[in-house]
């Protein structure tokens, strides 16, 4: 009769791991946001000791001015930017080129003959040049904490469901 408390006990704890692995927090995607005009440390390579991941879903009521999507409903926050901005002041050799770094959570889509690309580069007038790039995930590559105590608990559910069905 012990053995069937503890094999139920195991079947509980590892059914609870199992869900919590699977469900997604409720906050959205956490971002850096600095512009290495004003702070150095925001350029490459990232220095994040100054600035902290920012929860973009605090930043909605913001961006007001941003346009509907098509079923009238404001964009969420989904992406991480990372734009590298490079001005030439100068047209000969291009003597002043000013380079500026700028991270921050994103709401818009790529536009349409940049859709499914992760980087692309874009020229405008006045000599500006501007390589731009978006990722997915918290911290813009890299493993949030959540995600690996996540594996770390499926694998644990998993070993728990294999050491009760080994009795």
């Amino acid at each position: 009769m012990w053995r069937r408390t503890v094999g139920g006990q195991l079947a509980v704890v590892a059914t609870t791991c199992l869900i919590v692995s699977i469900v997604d927090p409720v906050s959205g995607i956490k971002c850096w946001e600095c512009n290495s005009a004003y702070d150095k440390r925001c350029g490459d390579p990232f220095q994040n000791m100054t600035t902290e991941l920012v929860d973009c879903d605090q930043r909605d009521d913001q961006m007001d001015h941003l346009p509907l999507k098509p079923d009238g409903t404001r964009y969420k926050a989904n992406v991480c930017r990372k734009t590298v901005q490079s001005v030439t002041l100068s047209e000969i050799n291009n003597a002043n080129e000013n380079i500026r770094v700028i991270r921050s959570c994103g709401w818009l889509p790529n536009p349409p003959n940049f859709e499914g690309r992760d980087c692309f580069t874009k020229t405008g007038t006045f000599q500006v040049m501007v390589y731009h790039c978006t990722c997915k995930q918290d911290g813009c590559n890299s493993c949030s904490m959540l995600e690996s105590s996540r594996i770390i608990l499926l694998i644990l559910s998993l070993a728990a469901f294999l050491h009760r069905n080994s009795f």
